[in-house]
């Protein structure tokens, strides 16, 4: 028979029985049975106070080993254990299961280890004890334990019992989201900020004042609350196979992935955690977790300093899963379940949450402020005290006790020029973005409302929520998306709403008895629910939601004694701790080892980054690296890209295929195509894109069509115009046994409706020669108006230079624009046009040459120039791309480092002519910028 954990009060079958009369002696290799279909405590070890219980069903062959006073040891097919003798006897038969409810001790009683045996634990008054099994009026009971080892089942006379209505215990739940206060003296309550619990939690009453009670925690934190929040019976719930989850469509999906994903101890970071703690006892790990990116993680460790300011009782520490590194990051600071982390990368990174703010360059502390304590100087009473570096200002809730008013104001970093926002009652507040605040207030019937208010135009924006629910806690993620607690009264489930601060969507996901659940990061949370929900520490199923899919993927069925959560960015690993023996210890779930290469190492990830802040914000994931050539299309709802079915030397074949972003559904478009066709081409409204040279594929009707160019003639570079009614083709006359180019190149434009030629266009533009003889792709840009383009010219024997001519469709004339100049590109309002040139500094023409950045108008008059060699640009490593501003220039370069080679995003500001760097891993690939976010993806790329 199995042998499992025990929960707390799990399906536990009672017992009953007669007199309390011992049988006679038990022998050694005897085979015994216990009552068939009831659930028995076991022990390891004859130490009820000691050991962790576990259980066994009835009906069983034990065969005995000995016997040891009022114990016997045995063998069965799940291994070894100790039972009480008593219940071997032949009274003890008629034990019956019971269902009750929790129950109060009346006074302090000692608990037996069966009835009127040995006592085993000492029982106060007020103690909550569930009833698992009744025996001839006495009850074996579940014990609520605070702290374990310990004895965690008894039995009692049942008339030493009395319902919660007769007697309030000294013990409890606290439910998700139930405020507490976590200052020492009861005075200072009107002056703290009140603090929302992630998960539901036991408490034990410490002592009482007014209205409030002092509570100790399970996990062992102290704090103040209401007296009504205290409440005496669990959530109720069933056990789940999976999590049992709604959200508000019908996208959600299930996965049980437990089978292919495997826990293992990250040894040598809880030997290093040894260490910091051997000189405090005291020292735990706290708060939460989060990836900087898939290898590194930070957290924090409570230091045993007791301080006002609660973030300086810990340190932050960083670890590299990969290098096995441990560092002091920060000493006296916290990372909160509810801490915004907007991450540039792993050495530059900021930590927000309410009262506080940490800013790391470099791995070093740059800024730390403790803003709670900063605002009180100018405040009465500040609550919520929540800085947005990306505008500078703060945004205060000051909620005073005494006049039973909350109100709202922003102000400057420095707490002047307070602004109140015209609002009252206000009992939650955040940024939505650097204009706008969520304001959530009551009306006077207690009815919650949600607002999106705008600093500027003073505008109100209603956002819906349903009748008596309440935003609580929300807190800023790394990709737009505000996560809450969505709470009504009484609350029988712990909801999360997931606000979208571009469209306005929120979407709601309900999970029965959560345990715990790690912040956002790149659209997913991690979490714990209870497999039983009457234990709140044992057999916890580890899952993760993905907002973006909707999927909801189940990691591991039995956690045990679970805390402190976190998931990669790419989704893979899970990092969590759990309690044993007192210690707090870090364990990772990842892929196992069959499935690891596919899952971690070979997927594409598609992300963006804000050009402003550094912070990178997951889009979706490609499971396959046979998918190369990438191109994103206009309205980013399209990634196009091609599967690799077949290489043959300096030849491949593949199909092409669309990946929707939104779903992350692929769409076959089931044509083979060659090597040099697969830049694909889309145009501007993103219901048509080029992969031939010559076949337009339409996404709406999947229609096909080809360009209508003379027979006899080779196309070579094709573009659709920004208008997207004309498309141009440059294309030569193939000579027959050479099959070299002959004659001028041509120039083809073409109606995109029936894709006839409408104009025809001979140059003298000379082109590069390939491998095999033929021209390279000749490489030009639309002007904004579609009635001309800017095309780079070849000089055959000087192959290094290439100059840049402008066509006009209307008159067909071929100018000179540049003399010198490669990877023309016009900006999105036309206005500019920027490409590479090169200066010379020795008199070697192809020696040492400097590589420029030249912006001009139209007319090519120079308005601003970026010389690459001055700033420790080593090579453009890629395309080059306007953002949709037409101010902002980007592109991925190689820099050199202390001899290494590394790789960044480089953005250049036209407007103000500055630089900035961002450090990208050498295997993305730039796609397209829009509004300062920059979208790239990576993987082996192509």
């Amino acid at each position: 028979m199995r042998l499992k954990h025990l929960v707390f009060v799990v399906l536990l079958i009672s017992l009953l029985g007669c007199s309390n009369e011992q049988d006679e002696a038990l022998t050694t290799d005897q085979t015994i049975q216990l009552k068939p279909d009831l659930e028995y405590v076991i022990y390891p070890k004859p130490l009820p106070d000691r050991a962790e219980p576990e259980e066994i069903t009835g009906g069983i062959n034990l065969l005995v080993i000995k016997e040891e006073g009022e114990w016997i040891s045995f063998k069965y097919e799940g291994g070894e254990g100790y039972i009480p003798k008593w219940y071997a006897s032949t009274e003890a038969k008629q034990i019956q299961a019971i269902a009750s409810e929790t129950k109060v001790l009346k006074q302090d009683y000692k608990g037996s280890l069966y009835p009127n045996g040995s006592q085993i634990v000492d029982l106060k008054q007020g103690k909550l004890l569930k009833p698992l099994k009744e025996w001839n009026g006495w009850y074996e009971v579940g014990i609520l334990t605070l702290h374990r080892p310990a004895v965690q089942f008894a039995w009692v006379p049942a008339d030493e019992l009395v319902s919660v209505q007769e007697m309030r215990p000294v013990e409890g739940y606290l439910r998700t989201g139930t405020e507490v206060y976590l200052e020492e003296e009861f005075e200072k309550i009107p002056l703290s900020k009140a603090a929302s619990i992630p998960y539901e939690m036991i408490a034990s009453i410490i002592s009482e004042q007014d209205d409030y009670l002092r509570l100790e925690t399970h996990n062992g934190w102290k704090a103040w609350t209401a007296r009504e929040n205290l409440v005496y019976n669990k959530s109720s719930g069933i056990p789940k196979e999976l999590p049992s989850a709604l959200v508000n469509d019908e996208r959600i999906v299930f996965v049980d992935e437990s089978s292919t994903y495997n826990n293992s101890e990250l040894t040598e970071l809880n030997a290093e955690i040894e260490k910091i703690f051997s000189d405090n006892e005291k020292r735990f790990v706290s708060g939460d977790i989060c990836f900087l990116d898939n290898d590194n993680i930070i957290f924090s460790v409570y230091n045993g300093h007791s301080n006002e300011i609660p973030e300086k009782g810990h340190d932050i520490y960083k670890y590299n899963l990969e290098t096995k590194k441990l560092e002091l990051l920060c000493q006296e600071f916290m990372i909160y379940y509810d801490s915004t982390v907007n991450i540039k990368d792993a050495r530059n990174f900021s930590i927000l949450r309410d009262g506080s703010y940490l800013l790391i360059e470099d791995d070093n502390v740059k800024t730390k402020r403790y803003l709670r304590s900063e605002a009180k100087e100018a405040f009465q009473y500040p609550n919520d005290v929540i800085y947005n570096e990306s505008n500078d200002k703060i945004l205060i809730r000051e909620n005073d006790l005494i006049t039973k008013t909350n109100r709202a104001f922003v102000t400057a970093n420095d707490f002047t020029s307070p602004i109140k926002l015209p609002f009252n009652n206000i009992y939650r507040v955040q940024w939505a973005d650097n204009d706008n605040v969520l304001i959530a207030y009551k009306d006077s019937n207690y009815n919650s409302y949600l607002v999106k208010y705008n600093l500027k135009n003073k505008s109100k924006v209603p956002i819906s929520m349903p009748d008596n629910y309440w935003f609580i806690d929300p807190v800023i993620t790394d990709n737009g998306i505000i996560k809450f607690l969505y709470l009504n009264e009484p609350i029988n489930k712990t909801p999360w709403g997931f606000y979208d601060t571009t469209t306005g969507e929120i979407n709601y996901l309900f999970f029965e008895c959560p345990v715990g659940v790690s912040p956002v990061r790149n659209g997913r949370i991690a979490g714990y629910i209870p497999s039983f929900y009457e234990d709140l520490n044992q057999n916890n199923q580890l899952f993760i939601y993905n907002n973006t899919t909707k999927k909801i993927s189940l990691r591991d069925r039995s956690i045990d004694r679970p805390q402190n959560v976190a998931v990669s960015p790419d989704e893979t690993r899970i990092i969590f701790t759990i309690t044993a023996e007192g210690k707090s210890k870090f364990i990772l779930n990842e892929p196992t080892s069959s499935v690891r290469k596919e899952t971690y190492r070979d997927v594409h990830h598609i992300f963006e980054i804000d050009i402003k802040t550094g912070v990178r914000s997951e889009l979706g994931a490609i499971q396959d690296l046979q998918y190369r050539y990438f191109n994103l299309s206009p309205n980013r709802k399209w990634m196009s890209m091609i599967k690799i079915t077949s290489s043959v030397g300096d030849g491949e074949e593949g199909i092409p295929f669309l990946y929707q972003l939104s779903d992350g559904k692929l769409m076959s478009l089931e044509e083979k195509v060659k090597k040099w066709d697969y830049e694909a081409k889309w145009f501007s409204d993103s219901s048509r894109i080029m992969f031939g040279r010559e076949t337009v594929y339409n996404l709406h009707d999947r229609e096909v069509t080809d360009c209508q160019i003379p027979e006899n003639m080779i196309p070579l570079s094709r573009e659709p115009s920004p208008d997207g009614n004309k498309i141009a083709v440059f294309a030569y006359e193939q000579e027959e046994q050479t099959g070299r180019q002959q004659g001028p190149l041509i120039l083809y434009f073409l109606d995109s409706q029936n894709m006839k030629v409408i104009k025809t266009i001979e140059t003298s533009l000379g082109t590069l020669e390939g491998k095999l003889g033929n021209p390279e792709p000749i490489r030009f840009t639309w002007m904004q108006d579609s009635q001309g383009l800017i095309v780079e010219s070849w000089v055959a024997e000087e192959y290094w230079e290439s100059s840049l001519w402008k066509i006009n469709l209307t008159d067909g004339s071929v100018t000179k624009f540049s003399e010198l100049g490669q990877y023309p590109l016009v900006s999105p309002d036309g206005q500019k046009v920027v490409y590479l040139t090169q200066e010379y500094t020795n008199e070697e023409p192809n020696l040492n040459p400097n590589t420029i950045l030249k912006v001009v108008s139209p007319e090519d008059d120079l308005l601003s120039t970026f010389d690459m060699a001055q700033y420790g640009v080593y090579a453009f490593a890629g395309q080059m791309l306007w953002d949709s501003s037409s101010d902002l220039i980007v592109a991925t370069a190689y820099f050199y480092e202390d001899a290494i080679q590394t790789k960044y995003l480089l953005c250049w500001d036209t407007s103000v002519r500055s630089i900035k760097k961002i450090l990208v891993d050498h295997s993305t690939r730039l796609l397209y910028s829009q509004d300062g976010k920059a979208i790239f993806v990576d993987g082996s790329i192509y």
